[in-house]
C-alpha cells in the first residue's frame, strides 16, 4: 500500500511538470529550464517537486530529466494509437478517488480540478504507451545479451542461458528495454536547455 501510494505520488509529480503547455519557439516563457520537441518545462514547475523531495536522494537534475522522459513517451501515443476518452477518465477518476480518497482531494486542492484531469490522463496515458511498448516487444539475444552486461548483475547471469533469462526474467527484459527506448528517444529528440 505504502509502495502504491509512492507509485502514484511521483507519477502525479512528474506528470504535474509533464502537463505544460507546448508553444512556439519564439514564445520562450521566462522561467523555461528546457524545451523537449517545443514543449517547455518550467523552473515554477520543478521547484515545488524539488522542494518536496529535497531531503531525499532525488536531485534537481534527476527530476528535469526524467521529466523530459515523460514528455518524450507522452509524445509518442499517437504512434501506439493510444488515447483515453473523457468516460475513460471519468472513471480514472472515481477509481482514483474511491482507493485513495485523501490523496484525491489533496491533488484537488493543490492543482485544482481541471489540472488533476489533465495529470491523470497524461500518467494513465504515459501507463499506455509504455504497456502497449512493452507487450508488442520481440525480446530478441541483442536484447538479452545487454540487458546479461548490467553492472549490477556482475557477471552472475554469465552462466544462464537466453531461454531461461527470457523465461524467468521477462518483466525485467521489457523494462530494461523500455529504459533502452526511452534513452533513445531522449538521443532523437530535439531538447534545449535554458
Amino acid at each position: 500500500m505504502k509502495k502504491t501510494f509512492y507509485t502514484v505520488a511521483m507519477l502525479l509529480v512528474f506528470l504535474f511538470i509533464c502537463s505544460s503547455c507546448s508553444h512556439s519557439e519564439s514564445e520562450v516563457p521566462k522561467d523555461v529550464i528546457a524545451s523537449v520537441n517545443g514543449e517547455f518545462i518550467l523552473k515554477s514547475e520543478i521547484d515545488p517537486v524539488f522542494q518536496q523531495y529535497k531531503d531525499t536522494n532525488i536531485t534537481y537534475e534527476k527530476i528535469v530529466e526524467d521529466t523530459i522522459l515523460e514528455i518524450l513517451v507522452l509524445q509518442q501515443a499517437e504512434q501506439f494509437n493510444v488515447s483515453i476518452s473523457d468516460k475513460e477518465l471519468d472513471e480514472i477518476i472515481l477509481k482514483y478517488k474511491e482507493e485513495q480518497p485523501d490523496l484525491y482531494n489533496d491533488s484537488v486542492s493543490v492543482y485544482g480540478m481541471d489540472s488533476l484531469r489533465n495529470k491523470l490522463k497524461d500518467r494513465n496515458t504515459f501507463e499506455l504507451v509504455k504497456n502497449s511498448y512493452m507487450n508488442q516487444l520481440k525480446i530478441e539475444s541483442s536484447l538479452i545479451h545487454d540487458f546479461r552486461m548490467q553492472p549490477e548483475f556482475d557477471g552472475y547471469l554469465d552462466n544462464v542461458d537466453d531461454e531461461t533469462i527470457k523465461t524467468t526474467l521477462d518483466k525485467e527484459l521489457r523494462l530494461f528495454a523500455f529504459q533502452q527506448w526511452m534513452t533513445e528517444l531522449k538521443k532523437q529528440a530535439k531538447i534545449l536547455y535554458y
